[in-house]
């Protein structure tokens, strides 16, 4: 090898190991477990039962559409979901 080669091969492996060692760092630094109070439970059971009805109530309808008796459920649905933390507390 010529030195001006030498001189590309180091500088290239510097640069590789800088970039393992800042991806090592992103990685250990960023894998770190959400912070969830039991008080949110509530709240997402109520987001995966409130997709799932509206999922399947996409499904019962002629052309794939929300009835209007369905979106009127939903709204009656969505005011006790905001009324009940309210009440409770």
């Amino acid at each position: 090898m010529y030195p001006n080669e030498l001189a590309k091969h180091e500088h290239f492996r510097r640069y590789l190991s800088a970039v393992r060692f800042k991806r090592y760092r992103l990685e250990r630094n960023s894998l770190k477990p959400l912070p969830i109070q039991a008080k949110s439970n509530l709240d997402i059971g109520v987001v995966i039962v409130s997709s799932l009805l509206l999922f399947s109530s996409m499904l019962t309808g002629k052309k794939r559409l929300l009835d209007r008796w369905e979106g009127i459920v939903f709204l009656f649905l969505y005011g006790g979901y905001i009324t009940f933390p309210i009440i409770k507390g």
